[in-house]
């Protein structure tokens, strides 16, 4: 049976149907391509951090203060006691601090209210009149903030209140014995505590190279720079004792400078003309100069002078070095020799420094006696103020003048 051909009408109506089919087919496969395309360029998402998934971290409360004791401190009993310390604390610019002292098993034995708000973050001192007796003690800073916060913590230090020096027992042995002497002797100590003891304080003797300080200590003051010649100059005036260098310098400061410098020591009964080796001295006098030493030399020059002093040559160690020095004493001083009238005089005033103790001690003789006596003098006197034996040595040294 033969089968009807199909209409014109049916195909004509397939025909838009497959064509429509085809486009759509087309802008699919179209879209497709666009979207992962799309996908492939895009850059992945950051996976969160921890910082951003955890809550943050409280702000931590500011410390609460805490104070320092910055250094072991001695003192003399009865002189001004310097403690210095510190406060830490990031909260509070001020605080209201006391200072506390109490025995080595924590008894407090004093306290010291400071009047003034003082500054946290920064050191600091606080001075008070040392009554206490000899002894160690403990010392700290308790405080209460500007916010009301008192300190969480104290760290303490040693305070170590020293006997005064020397003791005015060993000063009358030395006194006594030196009445026993021949000749004249004058004898003085400012001991450590600032108290003047001796025998024949006010006697007058011809100086010889004792001046030398009061001329070096004067020059210094009326020069705040110095050449490299006038300190070689003076250097050896001290060191050495250069009579032509200390002419050369008295030149310069002359008998004003000396009585200005005397009165600038307290002292009472100096006098000099136009020969410096025949200036007139007393152990109180000079005792009165060594003892103030340090203030009286400009801070410039403190080092400098400290040096001098501590190294004479060794052949004018007479008395005083040869006996302190052993028994570990720093000895700063000048010496003085030279023949006077019928006599000779022997002269040596000195500070002496061991373990934050200082004091003076000068002793002046004349007579006519040797070298070699005089020097058994110095050392006899120097071995009692000291509480030791007496020296043995009784050898003269090689001297100048």
């Amino acid at each position: 049976m033969t089968q009807p051909a199909p209409s014109r009408h049916v195909a004509a109506g397939i025909l838009p149907a497959l064509a429509a089919a085809v486009l759509l087919a087309a802008l699919l496969a179209f879209a497709a391509v666009g979207v992962a395309a799309g996908f492939a360029g895009a850059a992945p998402a950051a996976a969160p951090s921890p910082a951003d998934t955890l809550s943050p971290s409280p702000t931590p409360s500011p410390p609460e203060p805490q104070t320092y004791a910055l250094a072991k401190v001695d003192v003399v009993a009865g002189s001004e006691a310097t403690l210095p310390y510190r406060i830490d604390d990031a909260a509070a610019p001020l605080a209201t601090a006391t200072a506390v002292i109490t025995t080595r098993q924590g008894v407090t034995v004093a306290a010291f209210p400071i009047l003034d708000p003082v500054a946290t973050g920064t050191d600091l001192s606080y001075s008070f009149q040392c009554d206490l007796a000899p002894g160690t003690y403990r010392y700290h800073v308790e405080v209460v903030d500007s916010l009301g916060v008192p300190q969480v913590a104290w760290h303490e230090d040693r305070l170590r209140v020293l006997p005064v020096f020397p003791a005015a027992a060993d000063i009358e042995s030395a006194a006594k014995w030196l009445q026993t002497r021949s000749g004249a002797v004058g004898f003085a100590v400012v001991d450590d505590g600032g108290l003047l003891r001796g025998y024949n304080l006010d006697l007058r003797f011809a100086s010889a190279s004792v001046v030398k300080a009061m001329m070096l200590v004067y020059y210094l003051r009326t020069h705040p720079s110095i050449s490299t010649a006038t300190r070689a100059t003076l250097a050896r005036m001290i060191i050495v004792s250069d009579n032509a260098a200390a002419s050369a310098i008295f030149r310069v400061v002359g008998t004003q400078g000396c009585h200005a410098c005397a009165r600038l020591a307290g002292m009472t009964h100096f006098s000099v003309g136009s020969d410096w080796w025949l200036a007139q001295i007393t152990a109180a006098d000079q005792a009165r100069l060594f003892a103030s030493m340090d203030t009286l030399v400009p801070p410039q020059y403190r080092t400098w002078v400290r040096y001098l002093f501590s190294h004479i040559t060794p052949a004018h160690c007479w008395g005083i070095p040869k006996v302190a020095r052993p028994a570990g004493w720093t000895v700063f001083f000048k010496g003085g020799y030279m023949p006077y009238g019928s006599g000779i005089v022997v002269h040596e005033a000195s500070r002496l420094e061991r373990n934050g103790v200082a004091f003076s001690l000068v002793v002046l003789t004349s007579g006519r006696e040797s070298l070699s006596y005089g020097t058994v003098t110095l050392r006899g006197a120097t071995a009692r103020v000291l509480g030791l034996m007496p020296a043995a040595s009784t050898s003269a040294p090689v001297v100048a003048p």
